[in-house]
C-alpha cells in the first residue's frame, strides 16, 4: 500500500489540486474544524515542489501524522520559513489575536502571504476583536482603505 499523507485546509474557502486527471478537493474549514484529505505521496510531492500551496498556508501538514513523517515532509518544502509563518490554524490565529500587542506585531511582521492576512482578518471578525489598537494593526496588515468601523462592523 502506498504512503498516504494527510493535508488539512484551515481556511474557510475550498481548495482544489488537479493531479494526473484526478481532482483532490478540500472544503473550507467549518467552525474551526479543518477539511482533511489523505493524498498519495506523489500528490504531496507535486504540491510541495510544483505549487505554493504549502508555503502560503493554503494546505497544512496534519498533526495526526507521526512527528518523524512531518519532519521528513517539511524537508521537501522549498521555503520552509514561509510555511512555518503562513501555515496557521484557526486556534493559532486566535492565540496571536488574544495576545499582547508586541507579540501580535512580531507575528504580523513575518507574514507576507495575502491569503494568510485575509484569514487573520476573518478570524478577528469572527471572534469580535474590540481593541482599537489591534483593529488598527489588522487594518494595516491587510492594507485596507476602509475605516476601522467599516472593517469591523457587525454583519
Amino acid at each position: 500500500m502506498e504512503e498516504q499523507i494527510i493535508l488539512e485546509r484551515h481556511r474557510p474557502t475550498p481548495y482544489v489540486v488537479n493531479f494526473e486527471n484526478k481532482r483532490y478537493e478540500w472544503l473550507g474549514a467549518k467552525n474551526g474544524v479543518p477539511s482533511t484529505k489523505k493524498v498519495p505521496r506523489e500528490v504531496y510531492d507535486f504540491i510541495a515542489m510544483g505549487s505554493s500551496a504549502l508555503e502560503s498556508g493554503k494546505l497544512v501538514l496534519s498533526k495526526k501524522m507521526t512527528d518523524d513523517l512531518v519532519e521528513e515532509l517539511k524537508e521537501e518544502i522549498p521555503d520552509i520559513e514561509k510555511y512555518e509563518v503562513n501555515a496557521l490554524t484557526k486556534e493559532e490565529v486566535e492565540k496571536i489575536l488574544k495576545g499582547n500587542l508586541k507579540s501580535m506585531e512580531k507575528a504580523f511582521s513575518e507574514i507576507e502571504d495575502f491569503g494568510t492576512k485575509q484569514f487573520i482578518y476573518k478570524v478577528a471578525k469572527e471572534i469580535k476583536i474590540e481593541n482599537s489598537n489591534k483593529q488598527k494593526m489588522i487594518k494595516d496588515l491587510i492594507g485596507s482603505e476602509l475605516s476601522i468601523e467599516d472593517l469591523f462592523a457587525e454583519e
